[in-house]
């Protein structure tokens, strides 16, 4: 009783926050862009209309799109068939966005849509789909439990958006911060994020199915259960979606050794949504833990050892640091010994970048930026230095490599 009256003395006090946030930006952002416009107006530089047009047309996208989250979280999900959506939508007798997932839960999330407008999403697990009964029961109460709960809606809302990495959220992460921190003081503790189904069945099919190699894990299980057919296209269409997911979970219980670096390495980001998808269970300290000992930065006391690469690997890594950067030359290659998670290796890439007197410390800082962003688009984890042979803090990392 107590929680309920906190809850609801909270809402009115949040949404006046990000109403008063939310308009006070857009009113800025709508000031800035009517001085830079009428600057470009009556600016002598720019004399044709047209150009004066398209900068003006530039400016207002680029400012809004710097303050208003219209981007879709990152969640694992695909769009089901027309078929199947009429289907969902004729089951719970509404009109509703679904995706399909490869977890076993149920969860309502609400996307930044068009500026100020949201998007209601009903994620749910493709296990759940064989039975109509079922899903039908647990769409229904997800949808309940979501419109009823505003304060938690608007922590799911606000995560999400905090889920989105993208420069144009700049603007936004010290009061997304801040307000998820604030949300979750307001919510029950003991509210779950999502409809939690008993998924040991699938759980037990996932391992057997992992550790056979098997890639097909949705549409196996969607065949031998066989009570809707018409899910197969989504299932080899999630198998396909899922295949670093799967690779990983495979190295994750197999402990694989000896991977080739020119093969398709596990990810640790990858083990962190399995977490989350509720399809391996590990402990959130330990996950965290993990995170923190790959991404320190590194030393000449970082636990580090050679790796000896085969003349194809060293080709294959040395291209892609060349299809980024072709002032780039590669020095060594070395893995971190890990405590947490060892059998998802991390890699670091030692280089040495072509540089002028002048220019040394900036551009190295930004062609080292420029390759960690690339080389993260690649299977496994990679960290990248970016140095010259001659820093004393490069010559330490290399001799302390084992």
């Amino acid at each position: 009783m107590k929680s309920s009256t906190i809850t609801e003395n909270n809402q009115t006090k949040f949404i006046n926050l990000t109403g008063v946030y939310i308009v006070s930006n857009f009113l800025i952002a709508t000031a800035l862009i009517g001085l830079f416009i009428s600057r470009i107006y009556v600016s002598k530089l720019v004399n044709a209309p047209i150009l004066k047009a398209i900068i003006s047309m530039l400016v207002i996208a680029g400012v809004y799109g710097s303050i208003l989250p219209t981007q879709t979280p990152q969640k694992v999900g695909i769009k089901p068939s027309l078929k199947l959506q009429t289907y969902l939508e004729k089951l719970v007798g509404k009109k509703l966005e679904f995706r399909i997932t490869p977890s076993c839960d149920i969860s309502i999330v609400e996307s930044p849509y068009f500026i100020l407008w949201r998007r209601q999403t009903v994620y749910i697990g493709i296990p759940l789909l064989l039975d109509t009964d079922t899903a039908k029961n647990h769409i229904i109460q997800a949808i309940e439990q979501a419109s009823v709960n505003s304060p938690k809606r608007e922590l799911d809302f606000w995560l999400g958006i905090a889920s989105v990495t993208s420069n144009n959220f700049q603007v936004w992460k010290p009061f997304t911060k801040w307000y998820i921190n604030y949300l979750k003081s307001v919510n029950d503790s003991n509210l779950e994020k999502s409809t939690k189904v008993n998924n040991q069945d699938f759980k037990l099919y996932f391992l057997s199915s992992i550790q056979v190699s098997n890639t097909n894990i949705l549409t196996s299980y969607v065949k031998e259960k066989g009570m809707n057919d018409n899910l197969l296209v989504e299932a080899s269409q999630l198998d396909s979606v899922c295949s670093n997911l799967w690779n990983t979970a495979h190295h994750y219980y197999n402990e694989t050794k000896g991977l080739s670096l020119t093969g398709n390495l596990p990810k640790y980001q990858d083990l962190c949504q399995l977490a989350s998808l509720d399809l391996i269970d590990i402990p959130l300290d330990k996950l965290e833990a993990g995170l923190a000992e790959r991404t320190e930065t590194i030393t000449a006391y970082s636990k580090l050892s050679q790796v000896n690469l085969s003349e194809d690997e060293y080709i294959h890594i040395q291209q892609v640091i060349k299809d980024i950067s072709s002032d780039v030359e590669i020095i060594t290659v070395a893995k971190r010994e890990l405590e947490y998670f060892p059998q998802i290796p991390s890699f670091v890439v030692v280089c040495c970048s072509k540089q002028s007197y002048l220019d040394r410390n900036e551009r190295t800082i930004l062609i080292q930026k420029q390759l960690q962003s690339k080389i993260n688009q690649i299977s496994g984890d990679w960290t990248v230095i970016v140095g010259n042979k001659h820093d004393y803090s490069i010559k330490q990392i290399i001799n302390s490599i084992n």
